[in-house]
């Protein structure tokens, strides 16, 4: 509620009681009487009745159900037709919402009472020839004036008074309905006007005969002044149905019209604004306007640049007194339309014709030198990256846009341009890629973009796709004794391998597409091709991941291992061949992961080592004899070919480090130490110098433990 009364009073002008003096009546002629009229209705009654600047009232919706339910059998008469004017607080107005309205005349008056009336109503119904009689009177008396027992009292002097002007007068009473006070909440009135409803009940009871009727009109049924007024009191369009059909119920008890059909209904204020008189300086705007012709007590100013065909944008509060308003600055070399939407309370209007002015302004130079820096999380827990750039020349100010890859279709706006040179964007995903630029501004005029590089935020993305490529390392060899046990016989895939433990982590959408066996042209023909499937049935806006672990088969480590086993291959020329081997793998390993860069951007790129099958004081493979300097051999080989893993990762944009960590983890848990994470000679063959499920377990561990260095 809090939001609405922000939006809707805010350049309310008070109506106050006093400004609406509580004067007499004034009697003007009356409508010449109609040959076919049977009926001649006076309405009377105070400001709920009368209505202000740009009501359609109560009134003009009970004449056009009558004009349905009672063609040509009624006149509405009156000694006056005008409105209240809300917005000078004088009587006069003839702003009706429908300016065809054609029963205008009544003899409400904005503050009135009971009071007062008493000694008005003899004159008004002797003046207008009036043989029916609906008034709405009592609100201002209950508030202010009278209790409800003094004010009955009041009422049956009324009904005295018109019968005595003309006798066999049928009288319609309306009930008074509760006020809502939209400061405090409340509901007030209630008490009051429910005793005076009982009353007054039982006074029509006792005033009501044959020849001179008098019937209660229940227009508290269904009343809701929080709903229903567009000021706490005065009732809105809504509010305006429900008291027109209530009063229309009433007169058909006493044979005028009918009660259906039920007109009341949620109904819109379909007031219009006026054309707002627009002044125009270097960069700004000067509007102004008249609330007078709809009683408006506020403006909801509407901009749009007609050069972009932006949607109209609205200013989020309304304009009251003075009518005028000035926007600056405004985006200078910018075409705009302005117009206006008016409030009436908690009514809001319609948008009325535009007005189109061209602002003149200043070309600001471009920004230069932009770099971006990942930083340390907020104290929200939200991930930034931090812009800085020199400044522009003649730049008021600078706009940022950002682009985070996968997920957006383009650059990304911050609302308003900011003044300094720096600025730091939070609440950005983990894990996720962004781009950032810049351009100066000044009014509507802008520089050139200066674009920084793509950055990554830091932290590990939810919801990724992951992707694991590679070989028998990657597909889960080793994890079960039995070689049926494995998801897919022919590439030895484990779900539940290391993998799994990293996914939990980071992922719950993997897929494994690593085959034992498999070789970098494997990856780069067959895998990566399945990885590219894995990624489009993921959510197009999916952070990407993908582990790589290949390059053993294609240095032949396993040859060289069973070489170790069956004859000595700590020789210079074993070491010589196999360092040339890892040389040339390394090339195509740089090879492969650019093509990777190039086919998958924006995804996390893990270039995975390998764990060396012995540790560094083997003794043997249980009961297979390597000696020390076999096992030394062995340990080089895998340093070796990590670091070429690593050169070749490097050189290409894909992360790196993991061989050495790796390496260090497994040092002590070779095959044959005293806590294996290797399998030694093994059946099936395939587990053979492959992660037990101690390993696998740690192999998980070792790679979040990595993603959680690398990216905080």
């Amino acid at each position: 509620m809090s939001d609405i009364l922000a939006r809707a009073t805010r350049g309310l002008i008070a109506l106050s009681l006093a400004a609406s003096v509580l004067v007499g009546v004034h009697i003007v002629s009356s409508t010449p009487a109609s040959a076919a009229a049977a009926y001649r209705i006076l309405v009377t009654g105070d400001s709920i009745t009368q209505g202000s600047n740009s009501d359609y009232t109560w009134r003009y919706r009970l004449v056009k159900k009558l004009n349905q339910t009672a063609p040509g059998e009624f006149e509405m008469v009156g000694t006056r037709s005008t409105l209240f004017n809300n917005v000078t607080n004088e009587q006069g107005s003839t702003n009706y919402a429908d300016s065809n309205f054609t029963g205008k005349q009544h003899s409400a008056l904005w503050g009135t009472t009971y009071e007062i009336q008493v000694d008005n109503i003899a004159s008004q119904v002797s003046s207008t020839n009036a043989n029916v009689l609906v008034t709405m009177l009592g609100s201002n008396d209950l508030a202010y004036r009278t209790s409800p027992a003094a004010t009955i009292e009041n009422v049956r002097l009324f009904i005295q008074r018109a019968r005595a002007a003309n006798p066999g007068i049928d009288i319609v009473i309306g009930e008074v309905v509760t006020k809502w006070d939209p400061w405090s909440g409340s509901i007030n009135l209630t008490a009051e006007t429910q005793d005076y409803a009982s009353r007054l009940a039982t006074l029509a009871s006792s005033l009501n005969t044959s020849s001179e009727r008098v019937v209660i009109a229940n227009t508290r049924n269904g009343w809701d002044p929080t709903k229903h007024t567009w000021d706490g009191t005065h009732p809105n369009a809504t509010g305006e149905t429900l008291i027109a059909q209530r009063i229309s119920e009433g007169l058909a008890k006493i044979g005028i019209g009918a009660a259906s059909p039920n007109i009341f209904q949620t109904t819109s204020w379909n007031v219009e604004a006026p054309q707002p008189s627009v002044a125009t300086a270097t960069e700004k705007a000067t509007l102004s306007w008249s609330r007078n012709s709809t009683g408006a007590t506020g403006m909801f100013i509407q901009t749009r640049i007609e050069n972009i065909n932006q949607a109209w944008q609205e200013l989020p509060y309304a304009v009251g007194n003075p009518d005028s308003w000035t926007l600056d600055p405004l985006a200078a070399g910018g075409t705009y339309q302005f117009r206006l939407r008016p409030t009436k309370g908690f009514m809001e209007g319609d948008a009325g014709s535009s007005v189109q002015r061209t602002i003149d302004g200043i070309t600001p130079g471009a920004p230069t030198g932009l770099v971006t820096t990942p930083v340390a999380t907020d104290s929200t827990g939200g991930v930034q990256i931090r812009m800085s750039w020199n400044a522009g020349s003649n730049a008021q100010g600078y706009i940022l846009a950002q682009r985070r890859y996968p997920g957006t279709a383009g650059f990304t706006e911050l609302p308003y341009p900011i003044t300094g040179t720096s600025w730091t964007f939070g609440l950005l995903d983990a894990g996720r890629y962004y781009a950032f630029r810049t351009q100066s501004s000044r009014g509507f005029l802008t520089s050139g973009w200066a674009t920084g590089a793509t950055k990554r935020s830091k932290g590990i993305p939810s919801n990724a796709s992951y992707a694991v490529v590679g070989d028998s390392y990657a597909a889960g060899n080793g994890m079960y004794r039995d070689p049926y046990a494995y998801d897919d016989l022919e590439c030895v895939r484990a779900s539940d391998s290391w993998s799994s433990h990293v996914a939990s982590y980071y992922s719950p959408y993997r897929r494994i597409v690593a085959c034992s066996g498999a070789a970098i042209a494997d990856v780069d023909n067959i895998q990566a091709g399945l990885a590219e499937d894995h990624f489009s049935s993921a959510s197009p806006n999916a952070a990407k991941m993908m582990t790589v672990s290949i390059g053993g088969n294609d240095v032949g480590f396993a040859a060289w291992l069973g070489r170790c086993v069956t004859s000595n291959c700590n020789t210079p020329e074993n070491e010589a061949d196999f360092t040339s081997t890892v040389n040339l793998t390394e090339q195509r390993l740089a090879v492969l992961y650019s093509r990777l860069a190039d086919r998958f951007p924006y995804t996390d790129i893990i270039a995975m080592g390998y764990p060396s099958p012995v540790g560094d004081t083997p003794g043997g493979l249980c009961g297979v004899a390597i000696d020390q300097g076999e096992a030394n051999f062995i340990w080089r080989g895998v340093i070796h070919l990590n670091g070429a893993i690593d050169r070749a990762a490097t050189q290409s944009g894909a992360w790196t480090g993991l061989g050495l960590r790796i390496e260090n983890e497994f040092r002590t848990h070779g095959a044959c130490d005293d806590d294996p994470w290797i399998h030694a000679v093994s059946t099936p063959k395939e587990n053979s110098f492959h992660q037990n499920q101690a390993g696998h377990l740690r192999y998980g561990m070792i790679i979040n433990d990595y993603l959680i260095d690398r990216t905080s």
